[in-house]
């Protein structure tokens, strides 16, 4: 169940219904990385995205939110690494259901 509610809001967002930017804006203002990134997937600069988030949260420089883990799905998906975009967007869930 839990995985076809992910996969629909999958295809929602990244079908351009709703902007990916509508979901991270208050992550987006708040951290400065985080807007970085966006910039660079705006860019379509994917990989450079991915890494400025997934460093980041490595290294502790931004929080391992949901916003974060939505935004890695999102850019994975746009890259076709489906695999990857599935278990961002089940972190995302995931860290979203603690808070």
């Amino acid at each position: 169940m839990q995985r076809n509610v992910i996969l629909l809001f999958v295809v929602i967002v990244l079908s351009g219904s709703i902007p990916l930017s509508a979901y991270a804006e208050e992550a987006n203002q708040r951290d400065p990385i985080l807007q970085e990134a966006m910039h660079q997937e705006k860019e379509k600069n994917y990989s450079a995205a991915i890494d400025t988030v997934t460093k980041s949260i490595v290294q502790g420089r931004l929080a391992d939110t949901a916003e974060a883990h939505l935004f890695l799905g999102a850019v994975y998906y746009k890259t076709k690494h489906y695999d990857n975009a599935l278990a961002e967007f089940t972190k995302s869930v995931s860290i979203d259901k603690r808070d």
